[in-house]
C-alpha cells in the first residue's frame, strides 16, 4: 500500500494565495539528471523564487518551505538576484509551513504559515 503524503509546502502556498484572491503559479522546475541519486533536483526561478504572485499590493516573489525557515532565509539573503528583483519593484515573501495547536490546552494540530517578507 502506497504511503499517503500530504499537501508539500508550495502546494499548500498556492492554496492559501489563491483562497486570498491573488493570482499566482509555481515557477520551480523539475531538472532530470539520470546520474544523480534521485534521479535530478529542483530548480528555483532565479535561485530563490518557488512562486509568483500577482498580489493587491504588487508582484510577490515567494520562497515555500517547511520548518527549515532559517535555512531558507539564509538562501535568499546570500542570493545575487535578490537585491536586483527588489530594485525591479517585487516583494518577497519566505512562507514556513508547521504544525501548531489549534488551542491553548487542546490537542488538535492544524497547518499553519509564518511568513516572513525580505528587504
Amino acid at each position: 500500500m502506497p504511503v499517503k503524503k500530504g499537501l508539500s509546502p508550495v502546494q499548500r502556498t498556492i492554496r492559501e494565495l489563491r483562497n486570498q484572491g491573488c493570482i499566482c503559479d509555481v515557477c520551480e522546475k523539475w531538472v532530470t539528471v539520470p546520474t544523480m541519486p534521485g534521479g535530478g533536483y529542483r530548480k528555483d526561478l532565479f535561485d530563490f523564487i518557488d512562486i509568483i504572485a500577482l498580489a493587491p499590493n504588487g508582484i510577490v516573489a515567494i520562497q515555500a518551505c517547511g520548518q527549515d525557515f532559517a535555512a531558507h532565509k539564509r538562501k535568499l539573503l546570500n542570493n545575487e538576484y535578490l537585491p536586483e528583483w527588489i530594485k525591479s519593484g517585487g516583494s518577497v515573501q519566505i512562507w514556513g509551513w508547521r504544525k501548531v495547536l489549534r488551542q491553548r490546552g487542546g490537542k488538535q494540530k492544524i497547518w499553519a504559515a509564518r511568513v516572513e517578507g525580505i528587504k
